[in-house]
């Protein structure tokens, strides 16, 4: 997850944290486990793509990952560059990477991958969640696509 010389700025136990909540997120994807990615992120959360609207709150990415979940097999997996601790925020630049295979046996696949940017927060219970995020990722043209004809 972390790239080779991973740039790192801050109190080693809080970049541990947040490389461990992008471990755990990583973890409740492949496990399919909304409750978990729901407790990962604020209730206030952000997060942008490209051509889509913005996901706004705890509820709506538990929303979006029911619908994923349903029509995908995902794997996402994350290469950490940089980890910048300011106070009770931090941001995490990288390259993010997802396949998503059709629940459907002729859906095909679809792969993306993009550079990211994650805003995370130290809440007040003493976790590191996610705040906000924007990536720009596309498709990955060496993967088939059937989906959607």
């Amino acid at each position: 997850m972390e790239a080779a010389g991973m740039l790192r700025d801050g109190d080693p136990s809080d970049i541990d944290a947040i490389l461990a909540l992008f471990a755990d997120w990583k973890e409740a994807v492949r496990a399919r486990d909304l409750r978990r990615l729901a407790a990962l992120v604020t209730e206030d959360a952000v997060f942008s793509a490209p051509d889509r609207p913005p996901v706004r709150g705890r509820d709506a990415v538990e929303d979006l990952y029911r619908q994923v979940f349903a029509t995908f097999e995902l794997d996402q997996d994350f290469e950490l560059q940089e980890v910048r601790v300011l106070g009770t925020w931090a941001f995490v630049v990288g390259q993010d990477v997802a396949r998503f295979d059709s629940r459907d046996r002729d859906g095909g696949s679809v792969s993306g991958k993009g550079m990211a940017i994650s805003i995370v927060r130290r809440e007040p219970d003493g976790q590191w969640r996610f705040a906000r995020g924007i990536n720009n990722m596309i498709r990955d043209p060496a993967v088939e696509v059937r989906l959607g004809g």
